[in-house]
């Protein structure tokens, strides 16, 4: 015959239930560790946490869900550091070729050079984390400090936009540290991805969780991988994803749809 138990819930004793039972009650926080618990044997009430029949459940912690964290801070063009590292710049709707971002972080100062040196303008896209989306140097608040020869009216956006820009955001979990990073997916496929994130504590090997995001709640998907590639200056790296699931999968499979 199996065990049947009898816990105290407020000033009402509960049972008899099954050892299975018991275990899912306090799976669902509905039976804790300083309940009062008694089976037939037992010379009287004791706290579930004391009751070596139950010592499994404090000895298997699960780790905490990785959370859905949409990105909220928000940026100010005042407080920039003209030498700070902080933007992405996105090729291609520029020159006309297809969209791509530079492997690397850039300052305002090194935008206005590239802007003198004739190597972007006023259609090149930049972002930082905390903007919504990239926005092309002619919109931003900054482009007359980037382009200052040029007269405003011609900067106008000249064509409808046709694609989203909004970018795709890597929030990196550390468990070990227990913090989050923030940064911009780059090269994103249903194998793995690379990411712009400044001061990447990662080395190779490592084994990371992570949520991944678009602004749109619908393009959200978390995946766990391995740390395959570090850039020397610590601003990116590549992961390997491992065990992906379906429903992550799919997902990829719509961002990129959607880029």
């Amino acid at each position: 015959m199996s065990e049947k138990w009898f816990y105290v819930q407020g000033n009402e004793k509960i049972g008899p239930v099954e050892k299975s039972e018991m275990e899912a009650l306090f799976k669902k926080g509905s039976l804790l560790k300083d309940s009062y618990v008694w089976t037939s044997g037992m010379e009287n009430w004791t706290l579930l946490q004391e009751v070596k029949t139950f010592s499994y459940l404090f000895s298997e912690v699960a780790p905490p869900e990785i959370p859905i964290i949409s990105p909220k801070k928000k940026f100010d063009w005042n407080s920039i550091d003209k030498k700070g590292q902080i933007f992405s710049i996105k090729i291609g709707p520029d020159r006309g070729t297809e969209e791509k971002i530079l492997d690397q972080w850039f300052s305002i100062d090194q935008i206005i050079r590239f802007a003198e040196e004739k190597r972007v303008n006023e259609k090149t896209l930049i972002m930082a984390l905390g903007m919504e989306e990239f926005l092309p140097l002619g919109e931003c608040p900054l482009t007359k400090k980037i382009f200052p020869k040029i007269k405003q009216e011609d900067l106008a956006p000249k064509e409808k936009r046709k694609n989203e820009r909004s970018p795709v955001v890597a929030r990196v979990f550390f468990e070990s540290e227990q913090k989050f990073l923030e940064g911009i997916c780059i090269n994103l496929s249903e194998g793995g991805m690379k990411i712009l994130i400044n001061d990447f504590p990662g080395t190779l090997g490592n084994e990371i969780s992570m949520n991944v995001h678009k602004e749109n709640p619908t393009f959200s998907f978390v995946a766990k991988g391995e740390i395959v590639s570090v850039s020397e200056d610590k601003t990116g790296f590549g992961i390997k994803f491992n065990d992906l699931s379906q429903e992550s999968r799919s997902t990829i499979k719509s961002i990129l749809k959607n880029q």
